[in-house]
């Protein structure tokens, strides 16, 4: 009873750190914003009326990913990276429900992990074979649940791998998880959805689950990350992956209207240039207001379902 209750509480601290601020963003995006006519979609409009009849309760059920890899991403550009939190919470839904049916058996879950990373692979084949147009792998359950599984397994098997790869040095790894994400930066564009989409998704994941695994074993880099400027960020890399959309229009229209009030000029280089360091900067700015003063306020109810000590919000 004691472990379910641990479980019990550890879900409702994480809704705590999702859900306002992803809820937030969907009363934005399908509601408040059209109201106004903000960014291209008017309320009450054919635009409107569709991205409310194909997305809303998708969205609002977190089965947002679905109603993507169905329907291509909303084309209010505000809601759509919120598919991965949909992802996101589908696993958290699922995930414990597998680990607690192997009962948390190391031999049980490595199998049943690679179980499951044969399965998305030929989900892969098969949606390729069936000819759908992106985003569908790119967003599906079935086809990205390689993420999940490696991350899982890098969790409970860290001290396993810390024996098996203890011939190669920290370093190795590290510079295997940048080749294996400059391959996917060169390499790939997922919106062909090619049949290097099968594997090179995995490369990609499994790029990242090197360069974790190599930071938890290089002081160097665990003290470089602790310094106070990514402490920061890391607090408020939430709101930064939800608000970077509205940050960027607000910024490309901030510049458009220089151009043509104030005669600015930029060139095509200049212009996006421009709109990047600005709409990164504004994106600190608005997530670091939404950390401080709406996400704090249900980050400080997380203390009625602590088990275990964590840092303070």
């Amino acid at each position: 009873m004691e472990v379910k209750g641990q479980h019990f509480n550890q879900g409702f601290r994480r809704i705590l750190r999702i859900w306002p601020l992803y809820f937030l963003i969907c009363l934005l995006g399908f509601l408040i914003f059209p109201i106004f006519g903000w960014f291209g979609t008017y309320y009450g409009d054919a635009a409107h009326q569709i991205l409310i009849q194909t997305y809303l309760w998708p969205y609002l059920l977190f089965v947002g990913n679905w109603a993507a890899s169905l329907h291509a991403y909303p084309t209010y550009h505000l809601l759509q990276p919120l598919w991965t939190i949909s992802l996101e919470e589908q696993y958290y839904l699922i995930g414990p429900l597998l680990l607690v049916l192997a009962r948390f058996e190391k031999k049980t879950v490595f199998k049943l992990s690679l179980l499951l990373l044969v399965f998305t692979f030929a989900a892969r084949g098969g949606a390729l074979m069936m000819g759908t147009q992106f985003p569908t792998i790119w967003v599906c359950t079935l086809t990205r649940l390689d993420p999940f599984v490696l991350g899982t397994c890098l969790a409970l098997f860290e001290d396993e791998l810390i024996l098996f790869t203890k011939r190669f040095s920290a370093m190795e790894f590290l510079l295997a998880g940048i080749a294996l994400l400059a391959d996917i930066i060169f390499f790939v564009d997922e919106e062909k959805q090619t049949i290097s989409s099968i594997w090179q998704y995995f490369l990609m994941d499994l790029g990242f689950c090197c360069l974790i695994f190599s930071i938890t074993r290089l002081d160097n880099l665990k003290r470089f990350f602790s310094y106070w400027i990514f402490v920061q960020l890391g607090k408020i890399s939430y709101g930064l992956y939800v608000y970077h959309i509205l940050a960027y229009l607000l910024t490309g229209a901030a510049l458009t209207w220089m151009m043509v009030h104030i005669r600015m000029r930029f060139t095509i280089f200049s212009f996006e240039a421009m709109n990047l360091i600005m709409g990164f900067v504004f994106a600190v700015g608005i997530s670091f207001i939404s950390y401080h003063y709406f996400e704090k306020l249900f980050l400080k109810l997380k203390r009625r379902f602590t088990t275990i000590e964590s840092r303070p919000v």
